[in-house]
């Protein structure tokens, strides 16, 4: 039977009232904030990041783009290594994604990557290792065959061009991709609305929202 998809809202309680605190106040602020389940929903949908390591995304993107670091924020996230894996459709999830780095079965310019967080810089190759070739083809396999059932194709963003990631040369024949640029502003908000998949059709992020948890 073909899974429910629908928007991802973490941490928020249906019909359980806040409990009241000794002053009298409730303390529904930790539970509502829409900018604390924003934060939530980037370090979720990106592995699962610790909270300090999304606030030094957060730190970088404020220090490199004073005008617009909220697209800066969803670049730095973009082009993690295990982000651009993740894209390619080679694996499942980003947790896949992870193991497969600190299992050594990713190569980077044909060096073995050693870092997850690792920046893809343009003109970057990332590559499956020859000897990891057969469970990285039936991997592929298998997301191919999820998409097919979600009849979601290869887009990334349901009815944006710009999910078809312009921006990343993917070679499934040789499990390898090249990031051919940096993706641009337009395409950077096409992904705030890609799919989690294979769960959620939607994940709706909203990255300056969150970016208002931690102060400047």
């Amino acid at each position: 039977q073909k899974p429910k998809i629908g928007l991802m809202y973490p941490y928020r309680f249906e019909g359980r009232p806040p409990m009241p605190g000794k002053s009298g106040k409730t303390a529904s602020g930790q539970y509502t904030s829409q900018a604390l389940i924003e934060k939530q929903k980037m370090r979720l949908y990106y592995g699962n990041l610790k909270d300090k390591t999304f606030k030094k995304y957060v730190r970088q993107a404020r220090e490199i783009s004073m005008t617009n670091p909220s697209d800066m924020l969803m670049l730095l996230l973009e082009t993690r290594l295990d982000t651009v894996l993740y894209r390619t459709g080679f694996v499942m999830s980003h947790r896949q994604a992870q193991k497969w780095i600190f299992s050594r079965r990713v190569l980077v310019n044909g060096e073995i990557a050693r870092h997850k967080s690792r920046r893809i810089e343009p003109g970057d190759v990332v590559a499956i290792r020859p000897q990891f070739a057969i469970a990285a083809g039936r991997s592929a396999l298998n997301v191919a065959l999820r998409r097919k059932a979600f009849n979601v194709g290869a887009s990334w963003c349901c009815g944006s061009p710009y999910g078809m990631l312009p921006y990343l040369e993917i070679n499934r024949a040789g499990l390898s991709a090249l990031l051919i640029r940096d993706p641009n502003r337009a395409e950077l908000q096409a992904l705030c609305s890609a799919m989690w998949f294979p769960f959620i059709d939607n994940v709706n992020l909203k990255p300056a929202l969150a970016m208002t948890n931690y102060r400047k």
